[in-house]
């Protein structure tokens, strides 16, 4: 059992009681034949008012108010301070992360097959950037993973704070641009038709990187998928 250190205000409030003890002490003679004076009696309440101030929140003794200070406020209020800090840390550190949706209802983590905007303008050739690949590959390889009859799209997207966001929502605009992927209300992308069939004449030749890896498929696998029936 931790002994707590007596307060400052406990030792004032000792030395008091003591020191007026001693008063009415010395006062007892004519205190106890009638002979009290005003100053016995206001002595008096004062004593017994510390006496009995700890055991009460507020009390009224001799037509004085008195309130007693908690004196834990203030470490309970620095504990809830930290506390709330320590939940704000872990909430900022969730937001800074990668978001994934991959539900079945429509759109959080995937769209109806038959969804209006699954067709967009033609793509042109063009060099692919990283960032691009990356997304493509994503997008194909967790397509496949979930819904490789198309019945519903895999949908994604990266959450604002993610450090990989400004060059994420670049690239999404070129491949919006070309008519590969389509977005949702949410911001979410996913393939189009025409994402679809570029993926799967591309893919032998996409890079590994994709986010969550950890949901892999084999290359041989992919394209025995991706081959026509």
């Amino acid at each position: 059992m931790k002994i707590q250190r007596p307060t400052p205000r406990a030792i004032y409030r000792l030395f008091l009681v003591g020191m007026l003890g001693l008063f009415l002490v010395w006062r007892l003679g004519d205190l106890v034949v009638g002979r009290a004076v005003t100053l016995d009696v206001a002595v008096f309440v004062v004593w017994a008012s510390l006496l009995l101030s700890p055991l009460f929140a507020e009390m009224s003794l001799g037509g004085f108010r008195l309130k007693q200070i908690i004196e834990d406020t203030s470490a309970e209020l620095k504990r809830e301070i930290a506390s709330t800090r320590s939940e704000l840390a872990s909430a900022i550190a969730v937001s800074n992360t990668v978001t994934q949706h991959v539900n079945f209802a429509v759109p959080s983590g995937s769209v109806a097959a038959d969804a209006p905007s699954l067709n967009g303008p033609g793509s042109h050739d063009a060099k692919r950037s990283a960032m691009e690949l990356k997304i493509l590959n994503t997008l194909i390889h967790k397509q496949m993973l979930k819904w490789p009859d198309r019945s519903q799209w895999f949908t994604f997207r990266l959450a604002t704070a993610d450090p990989e966001f400004v060059e994420w929502r670049v690239a999404t605009s070129k491949l919006l641009g070309e008519g590969l992927i389509a977005e949702t209300d949410e911001g979410q992308v996913f393939l189009t038709n025409k994402g679809f069939n570029y993926c799967a004449g591309n893919y032998h030749s996409f890079p590994k990187d994709q986010w969550w890896p950890t949901e892999t498929m084999g290359l041989s696998a992919m394209l025995k998928l991706l081959s026509p029936k």
